[in-house]
C-alpha cells in the first residue's frame, strides 16, 4: 500500500499496475485539464502457492460533473450489487461547494432505501446523487444513481450499472447450438 509507483511515481501501486501516463518526478499534473481521476484504486490479490489471482475487476467510466465538464470515476464492479455507492469522500472532491458546514452533503436527494452488505451489516448512507455516466465508448450519457455513503470502501458500480455501461456482459447459460 505505500509503495511507490516509478511510472508515475503516486503512492499505492507497482508499475506494471499503473493505469498513468509516466510523468517526471516533481511534476505537476495540468489542473487545466477537463479530466480527472476522482478515486485511485489498488488491485488487492491472493497468493496460492505463489500464483497471484485478480480478485477485484476495476472498471474506470466518464462522467459529466457540470456541463461540458467530462471527468473519469473508477470503481469495483460488483455483479452481486443492486445499487452503486459513492463514497462521501470522493463526493466531497467531485462537489466541494456542495458539503454543509458538519461535512456532509448537500445536493443528494433522500431515499428510505436500506442499505445491506453482503454479511447484513446496515450501510447508512445520505441520500442519492445522480451523476451522468457513460462507458469510455462515446455511447449516450446515462443518469445514474449513486448512494452517498460514509464508509471507507471503493466506489461500486452494482449490476443494473455495470451492464448499462457495458462493464459486463451477462450470458445465457446452459444453451448450446450446433452447427452442422
Amino acid at each position: 500500500r505505500n509503495a511507490q509507483c516509478n511510472k508515475c511515481h503516486r503512492i499505492g501501486h507497482y508499475g506494471s499496475l499503473c493505469r498513468g501516463r509516466s510523468k517526471p518526478h516533481g511534476s505537476r499534473q495540468d489542473v487545466s485539464r477537463h479530466s480527472e481521476a476522482f478515486d485511485e484504486l489498488t488491485f488487492d490479490d491472493i497468493a496460492i502457492d505463489g500464483n497471484a489471482i485478480r480478485t477485484e475487476a476495476i472498471a474506470t467510466v466518464k462522467i459529466l460533473l457540470h456541463p461540458k465538464q467530462e471527468a473519469t470515476l473508477q470503481g469495483k464492479v460488483d455483479t452481486g450489487a443492486e445499487g452503486n455507492i459513492l463514497p462521501l469522500r470522493v463526493y466531497k472532491k467531485m462537489y466541494p461547494k456542495h458539503i454543509n458546514k458538519d461535512g456532509l452533503p448537500t445536493h443528494t436527494k433522500s431515499s428510505a432505501v436500506k442499505l445491506t452488505a453482503y454479511n447484513g451489516t446496515n450501510i447508512p448512507h445520505h441520500g442519492t446523487v445522480r451523476i451522468a455516466c457513460r462507458d469510455n465508448a462515446k455511447t449516450k450519457w446515462k443518469p445514474t444513481d449513486f448512494f452517498v455513503t460514509d464508509t471507507p470502501g471503493s466506489i461500486i458500480f452494482g449490476l443494473p450499472t455495470s451492464t448499462s455501461l457495458n462493464l459486463v456482459q451477462l450470458q445465457k447459460g446452459g444453451e448450446r447450438s450446433v452447427h452442422q
